[in-house]
């Protein structure tokens, strides 16, 4: 049997979120208070925050707190496992830290599920094709880090692959993460 590994996608639907905070002048941070969102790779971890750059080379600075959950790679992390050169999605709401920060290695695929069935899912591949993971009655499911199966799996749901794609052999571990 094999485990399901991912690869790091950002689909825009599954991820809705205002527009991101973007930094002052000279990358000091957002205008204070501010709701946003961030998708870019972690440059530094400080304090209450963790500074990303987006794609378009925007720095933004992600408020977190004790109370934010930390999902790394699908799994239950804490923020001091955050570093600089992982992917990271999250997004906050008015003078609020972010609730969810997600972090991902660079090495993992991450597909939108599309429908799910008690001996499969389907998942939108971050190429935009679908592909079905077979299940079998012993393969570990988790949602945002918490033992579950697979009736609690939804449609949008991300689906975190690490490794390879996904085979024509069941799946031993599925780790989703809910939207948002």
């Amino acid at each position: 049997m094999a485990v399901v590994g991912l690869v790091l996608v950002f689909p825009a639907t599954s991820i809705a979120a205002p527009p991101p905070a973007k930094t002052t002048p000279g990358g000091k941070g957002p205008p204070h208070g501010q709701a946003g969102s961030a998708r870019g790779i972690v440059q530094s971890v400080a304090g209450k925050a963790v500074v990303v750059k987006e794609l378009d080379g925007t720095t933004v600075r992600i408020p977190v707190a004790q109370s934010t959950h930390v999902f790394f790679d699908g799994k239950r992390a804490t923020l001091g496992e955050a570093r600089p050169g992982l992917v990271a999605i999250a997004s906050w709401k008015p003078d609020k830290a972010a609730q969810r920060l997600q972090l991902f290695d660079a090495t993992v695929t991450v597909a939108v599920v599309q429908s799910t069935t008690t001996r499969s899912v389907v998942v939108k591949m971050p190429a935009g094709t679908n592909v079905t993971i077979h299940l079998i009655p012993k393969t570990r499911v988790f949602v945002d880090g918490k033992a579950a199966n697979v009736h609690a799996v939804k449609p949008g749901f991300l689906l975190v692959i690490k490794g390879a794609a996904p085979t024509s052999r069941p799946a031993t571990e599925l780790r989703f993460l809910r939207p948002g």
